[in-house]
């Protein structure tokens, strides 16, 4: 039984949610995969790019619906005047007032197009990930996912509407969905495979090799978010995570390298002897796994270490 190489997890930029950072990602070469925000203009429902929470989203919808309440109630003038006055204030202030006045370049339509154009001139190709934190958007992002296709990119779309998730797949079969999850998944390969999911992007503190091991038996894609300290991406790297989702890619992305590097500069093992330790577990192909050795291989790496003047 032989071991094969993995190499390191795709390294996502977080919240790439301008045109300049697009192009500066896309020209520079510096990471695989980018991931955009898009939520549903309040102004006129179209798709737009920005980031807003979904807390703020649902508060929108309330503070809405209290608005129209107010206008059927029978109260006297200064009451119902400051209380309009009040819910449109909150409207404003918590969904971001400032994306209804997005000019039309960062529509869906126009991003897509945009990003297409700039991999054309970079000759290159990446991974977008879309997230979407909005509902009722999923027949209408089909749509221009579809009529406005990115040739040189794979696309995923995560968000924790799974409900929109699951009609996006079946309005547009060839776009990959990743369910978002802020806590811990249970029987979650279940859940997706029930839902035609392709995988699950999950908040790092609730990543275990358990979880890695259940999504990969299943043949799922693991993404995590938001790394943003080399440690923990040393950490999931080594359960095999698929995507690790940062604000510091091309730092991220450079010590993993230097690992990666580190590690190919040893000779090759034969693994078959060890192959009988690995009975009856699911081997994922992180690092800890992707050469088959356990930890009695550390004093082998402590030498070279040491030869090379040199650490992980």
């Amino acid at each position: 039984m032989m071991y094969t190489r993995k190499h390191i997890p795709i390294i996502v930029a977080h919240r790439v949610n301008s045109r300049r950072k697009i192009k500066h990602y896309i020209f520079n070469n510096i990471v695989d995969a980018i991931e955009l925000d898009f939520i549903k203009s309040p102004s006129n429902g179209s798709i737009v790019l920005q980031h807003v929470d979904e807390d703020y989203v649902i508060r929108d919808f309330i503070t809405r619906n209290e608005s129209e309440f107010l206008d059927n109630v029978k109260l006297g003038f200064n009451v119902k005047y400051y209380a309009k006055r009040l819910t449109s204030w909150i409207t404003d202030t918590l969904t971001h007032k400032r994306c209804n006045k997005k000019p039309r370049k960062y529509y869906i339509e126009s991003i897509l197009s945009f990003i297409d154009e700039q991999l054309r001139k970079a000759n290159r190709s990446i991974t977008i990930i879309i997230d979407l934190k909005a509902k009722g958007v999923a027949k209408e992002l089909a749509r221009a996912l579809t009529e406005f296709p990115i040739r040189n990119a794979k696309l995923f779309i995560s968000s924790k509407y799974h409900s929109e998730l699951a009609k996006i797949k079946q309005l547009a079969p060839h776009v990959k969905v990743l369910a978002s999850f802020d806590g811990e998944p249970i029987n979650i390969s279940e859940y997706l495979k029930s839902l035609g999911m392709d995988g699950a992007s999950v908040r790092a503190a609730f990543v275990d090799k358990n979880l890695v091991n259940e999504l990969h038996k299943h043949g799922l894609i693991l993404a995590v978010w938001t790394v943003n300290d080399v440690g923990m991406a040393r950490h999931l790297a080594r359960l095999g995570v698929d995507m690790i989702i940062t604000d510091i890619p091309e730092i991220i992305r450079k010590v993993l390298e230097l690992d990666e590097e580190y590690r190919s500069m040893q000779d090759e093992i034969d693994l078959d002897r060890y192959a009988g330790q690995s009975e009856g577990r699911v081997v994922i192909g992180g690092l800890e796994h992707m050469f088959g050795y356990e930890l009695g291989h550390q004093n082998e790496f402590s030498e070279e270490k040491k030869k090379r003047g040199s650490s992980i």
